[in-house]
């Protein structure tokens, strides 16, 4: 059984939110004697291409550090690693009688209540990626309004799908319980002005904004977002959100073992599990899915290019992490150098490189996507993975100075758009080459789609 949150009154959240004890600034610990325990880890972070780390344990910084030339108070792109705000929101929400996580979304959603496909399926489905919902592309998150008219991909509960849809979808619940205020609005007044944190900025379609992986945060605030999950919701020894949090973002479905409530978990796996092939994480093995020498308790929130909040009980640890591409980054080598104090260094044979991160991710995600769309043949998913790394490879570099605010001159941008649509032209080239006739007018139907979709949003 789900753990829920108390059906406490409004007023003594509200109440507790307001009289809080003065917030304590924690960047006054920066110059805290650095615990040399954490020398390995730090200089694993800073080579694959770092920007900042910070490492509190036991109550205290004990590690802080911009790298390789980064500001340490200076906001970061956290990419997915955004999608861990919606548990917490949800449970926030909860508490304040606003939704039930066990509850439909068609409650809060009448056109949901009218679908067949859809009315059953509960918020805790749609936050843990069970719900069937259409991901959609990952990069390409949709509005809130045209995410919750997804069709489903799959029954409520019998798989999971990685992708901005739900996210965004969830954007469109909080929107109709919160009468007015925007989800952003909440999520600051309820979650983060308690903590003294906040985020700097949002990317945003059309005015909504992407809960999928859009947010701009310093190292220090997402460390005080991971702490108020690391001490089950109290700050300053008030609290804030009702007890039972981590329990709640801990539990995960039979179809996603190691992705509770908008959190990957450190969760053994079967290597047959269907989970496997739609998550865009590297599993550590049966053993664990993070990583498999590390604690059970482990909340991993994971962004693009290598972004990362821990959040580890049983150590009394959190940990923040920034960085830039890097697709030799892995999970466990950098746990391994935390925890153990010791370099894994996993054998070349165990490891392959082509599928760390980066460009893997990216890959590994697309291909779910054509999987599911074009119900591809394994023998077809095994041939389209090279094609597919190579392109995210190619394409990295090109989409770098749009995804960064460059100011680019209007020469330079028409010459990276046609560099990109000539790689894009080639890859579709090469995949059509895997597929049936059939699939071939299906996947240029989804190309279509995604290209009209993409113009609607410039």
């Amino acid at each position: 059984m789900r753990v829920r949150p108390p059906l406490l009154p409004l007023l003594v959240f509200l109440c507790v939110t307001a009289c809080a004890a003065p917030i304590a600034d924690d960047r006054a610990d920066d110059t805290a004697t650095t615990d040399e325990r954490f020398a390995l880890a730090a200089a694993y972070a800073a080579d694959k291409s770092g920007d900042a780390l910070i490492i509190y344990e036991g109550g205290a910084i004990v590690r802080a550090e911009g790298q390789n030339g980064f500001d340490l108070d200076a906001p970061h792109f956290l990419a997915s690693g955004t999608k861990s705000f919606a548990g917490v929101m949800a449970w926030a929400a909860a508490a304040d009688g606003l939704l039930d996580l066990d509850a439909p979304v068609a409650a809060v959603v009448p056109a949901w209540a009218d679908d067949e496909a859809k009315a059953d399926i509960t918020l805790y489905e749609l936050l843990t990626l069970t719900s069937g919902l259409d991901p959609g592309a990952v990069g390409q998150a949709p509005r809130y309004a045209d995410a919750l008219t997804y069709d489903l991909v799959h029954p409520p509960g019998a798989g999971f799908r990685y992708g901005p849809g739900a996210f965004q979808a969830f954007g469109g619940v909080m929107t109709e319980v919160l009468e007015g205020e925007a989800p952003t609005a909440y999520l600051q007044r309820r979650i983060l002005a308690p903590i003294g944190a906040s985020v700097d900025r949002w990317n945003r379609i059309d005015g909504d904004a992407q809960l999928a992986g859009g947010a701009h945060m310093t190292a220090h605030d997402w460390l005080r977002f991971g702490r108020l999950v690391l001490q089950d919701g109290t700050w300053e020894g008030q609290r804030v959100l009702p007890s039972g949090l981590h329990d709640a973002l801990l539990q995960a479905p039979d179809a996603a073992p190691a992705y509770g409530l908008t959190f990957w978990l450190n969760t053994p796996v079967p290597p047959n599990h269907s989970f496997l092939d739609f998550s865009p994480a590297d599993s550590d093995g049966a053993a664990g899915f993070i990583y498999a020498d590390g604690p059970g308790d482990i909340l991993m929130a994971a962004g693009l290019f290598n972004q990362r909040l821990y959040v580890i009980p049983s150590r009394d640890m959190v940990i923040v992490r920034f960085g830039r591409a890097d697709p030799s980054w892995n999970d466990a080598e950098f746990l391994a150098r935390v925890l153990d104090e010791e370099a894994l260094e996993r054998p070349a044979a165990d490891v392959d490189e082509r599928l760390a991160g980066g460009p893997a991710v990216l890959a590994r995600v697309r291909l779910a996507q054509l999987a599911s769309a074009l119900d591809l043949t394994p023998e077809q998913r095994e041939a389209l993975q090279p094609i597919l790394y190579d392109h995210m490879e190619a394409m990295a570099p090109r989409l770098r100075p749009f995804q960064t605010e460059d100011d680019l001159r209007p020469r330079q941008r028409l010459r990276l758009l046609r560099q990109i649509r000539r790689q894009q032209e080639a890859t579709d080239e090469a995949i059509e080459a895997v597929l049936t006739a059939d699939q071939v007018v299906r996947y240029r139907d989804l190309r279509a789609e995604e290209r009209a979709e993409w113009r609607a949003r410039r």
